[in-house]
């Protein structure tokens, strides 16, 4: 089948299903998902599930490494917020290294082992490891200002 379904071929495809369009929707997604897996590698439910993670906790990370980046500038003596915004750069920038070499050592690892009869790296696991990057630099940047906070600051 080529192009798009018009109206009349659309009509015979849902008789098939004796009308029921829910019947028709479930088959669709099924195969395109199926699809997705094949061809890309991409399983759409592990997808869904890490992207709504991601809008989840995105902000608590965004917030927690901001916060942890603002307690590190306060350590300066001078230009304490310009100190802050340079410290978020460099976290930012930091963290975009660690997350790319983490990810590239992985799939370079699982290229070696697929070649050799193991498994081989997907999409899907490439989504995880910029997931648990993210988390484990907010913990980190989490317990950096919890400590910088109640040993280091001098809130006078």
């Amino acid at each position: 089948m080529t192009g798009l379904l018009n109206i009349g071929e659309l009509s015979s495809v849902l008789t098939q299903y004796n009308g029921n369009i829910w019947e028709f929707l479930a088959d669709a997604f099924y195969e395109i998902g199926r699809t997705y897996e094949e061809e890309m590698g991409i399983n759409l439910l592990h997808y869904g599930i890490t992207l709504l993670l991601t809008y989840v906790a995105g902000p608590f990370i965004t917030m927690v490494t901001l916060f942890g980046a603002l307690t590190i500038g306060q350590l300066s003596s001078k230009h304490k917020g310009f100190m802050g915004i340079l410290a978020y750069a460099g976290l930012t920038i930091l963290s975009s290294i660690i997350g790319s070499t983490v990810q590239s050592a992985f799939m370079f690892g699982t290229n070696v082992m697929s070649s050799s009869g193991g498994f081989s790296v997907t999409t899907n696991m490439a989504y995880d490891i910029n997931v648990i990057t993210s988390l484990l630099i907010a913990a980190i940047m989490y317990g950096v200002s919890y400590y910088i906070m109640n040993r280091k600051l001098n809130l006078d």
